[in-house]
């Protein structure tokens, strides 16, 4: 079995930020959240999810994110460099946020997750703050002997 080499994973990842998430200079990657059903899978249409409209609410970009590091689980990483945090400005719309979404750069949809347990926005005194962790998994990689 072929082993991946740290410095490989680290390059992965950094990969994909260059490639991915910061592909076109500071608009990096958006961040939207999701009202409603919500069930993101590899092959979603994020124009079919729902978005969150509490008063107050905007979907948040990163900024940056923090450099590359390995993980105990063997996964290379990278975090927004900052949290993330969202609270309603009113209580004129509510919602229950059920989980997030990622566009890319380019606007492309890079992902979602749903929450276990909906997240109440409905008073200025509720907030949700997330933390953005892309991680990028060891590869399986296999040569095929010739004889």
């Amino acid at each position: 079995m072929f082993v991946t080499s740290q410095q490989a994973l680290i390059d992965q990842i950094n990969a994909v930020k260059a490639a991915v998430l910061d592909a076109t200079g500071p608009v990096h990657a958006t961040v939207k959240l999701a009202q409603g059903a919500f069930v993101p899978t590899p092959t979603s249409d994020p124009t079919t999810f729902t978005e969150a409209d509490f008063t107050g609410y905007a979907s948040k970009t990163v900024a940056a994110y923090t450099p590359a590091s390995l993980e105990p689980n063997g996964a290379s990483q990278i975090l927004s460099s900052a949290v993330l945090d969202w609270n309603p400005t009113g209580t004129t719309t509510t919602n229950l946020v059920t989980g997030y979404w990622i566009l890319g750069g380019s606007g492309d949809y890079l992902g979602g997750e749903s929450f276990p347990t909906p997240v109440p926005m409905q008073s200025p005194t509720d907030v949700l703050n997330l933390v953005v962790v892309w991680q990028v998994a060891k590869s399986s990689w296999s040569g095929q002997l010739l004889l």
